[in-house]
């Protein structure tokens, strides 16, 4: 009499077979997704701090537009510009006199990368601010600055270029 012998199931080269090819095809999912999800983080940090430019942008428009006058622009804590070419400076202080009598001041913290309004920060990205006048060579006497604005995030650089006008200053 001879037995049959009853081979079901999987050897243990066939098992280990089938887990090479599950590790390998696992292995390529997972650099898949992970090379997504770093685009999708860059992607992130691009839009984030576009909208801090605009928004940056934005306050900045509102606060010089109604200005009457540009009575400080500094380049450091010490020295007032008086007279600047068409050439972008770095600005760390600059206020605005309005029509009503009221003041407003901008700053550049360089070393946090933040610009403020009368003390408050509008954006931590900042990495560099300069400005000049466009019609004069002048802050006090002219009525169109244009600001030249870096943004920077993580491997991210924004540069902003704008002019804005002061509706309120009378060109003498």
């Amino acid at each position: 009499m001879h037995k049959k012998i009853d081979n079901k199931g999987f050897t243990v080269i066939e098992l280990i077979v089938a887990m090479a090819i599950i590790s390998i095809i696992t292995s390529a999912i997972y650099l898949y997704l992970m090379t997504n999800i770093k685009c999708f983080n860059a992607g992130l940090d691009i839009n984030n701090l576009q909208c801090n430019a605009e928004y940056t942008t934005h306050e900045l428009c509102d606060i010089i537009m109604p200005a009457h006058n540009i009575t400080v622009a500094k380049c450091n804590a010490n020295n007032v510009l008086t007279n600047v070419i068409n050439n972008p400076v770095e600005i760390t202080h600059m206020e605005f006199l309005y029509t009503d009598g009221n003041t407003k001041t901008l700053k550049h913290n360089k070393q946090n990368n933040q610009l403020l309004i009368n003390n408050t920060v509008i954006s931590n990205n900042v990495k560099e601010f300069k400005a000049y006048p466009v019609t004069l060579n002048s802050f006090s006497k002219c009525n169109l600055i244009k600001l030249v604005i870096i943004f920077e995030n993580n491997n991210s650089t924004i540069t902003i270029n704008k002019k804005i006008t002061l509706r309120n200053k009378e060109v003498v």
